[in-house]
């Protein structure tokens, strides 16, 4: 968000690829783009440099603007969800999702299918009560509240913006690049290589430490 009024949420979801299972939520709609993007690529970076799928249009073109600078390149590339004439759509250079009246079915079926087919876990509760305020309208999904109320609120709440972050954060899942070196995405259940894996394997290996229990002063008097 931009921080004035009837400003809508910036949103950061992650979603753990393997697992399938939500593991962080942020909204707010008070911090610039700007500095989402600094927030966002922290975040990212602490969750072993996660695969990020931006918005990108409205305020998302200052939110990549600033990404750009940051170097961050784990980035989503926008492709063409439909075959052009004389040839197949290609991924392109831009980076982030970009919006569009007809385009937010694709992800938002992904999201629907994978929540129906339990590949999906939600653990925001925020996030679920703005899901049952989705309705589909001739084939797109639409937030109700943004129809039945025509002036909006200073929360950004009518907007649904967590439930959109969701259904790209899980885009991203179905369509993030195979690692280089690789032929398939890490297979489902391979709890080593999810982040809840990896801090365990961190833990067993400080266990393996030898613990020193001098004190600063016990060390002290050995000059």
């Amino acid at each position: 968000g931009t921080g004035g009024a009837y400003t809508s949420n910036s949103v950061l979801t992650l979603v753990d690829g393997v697992t399938g299972e939500q593991v962080f939520e942020y909204a707010t709609p008070r911090v610039p783009p700007e500095d989402f993007a600094e927030l966002t690529v922290s975040v990212c970076k602490w969750f072993w440099d996660a695969y990020m799928v931006p918005e990108g249009n409205n305020p998302g073109v200052r939110f990549i603007k600033r990404l750009q600078e940051l170097g961050y390149g784990n980035v989503y590339k926008r492709k063409a969800a439909w075959k052009r004439t004389g040839g197949k759509g290609r991924r392109g250079t831009d980076l982030g999702w970009w919006t569009s009246r007809d385009n937010l079915r694709i992800p938002f079926g992904q999201l629907d299918r994978a929540v129906k087919l339990g590949e999906a876990l939600l653990r925001s509760a925020a996030t679920v009560r703005e899901t049952k305020e989705y309705v589909w309208i001739n084939g797109r999904p639409t937030y109700a509240p943004a129809v039945t109320t025509p002036v909006p609120t200073e929360t950004g709440a009518e907007h649904g913006d967590r439930v959109v972050a969701l259904a790209l954060a899980w885009h991203g899942v179905k369509e993030r690049p195979v690692a280089a070196g690789s032929s398939e995405p890490v297979p489902p259940g391979n709890i080593d290589d999810t982040p809840m894996g990896r801090r365990q394997r961190a833990e067993r290996q400080r266990g393996d430490d030898v613990w020193d229990d001098r004190t600063n002063w016990d060390l002290a008097g050995d000059f």
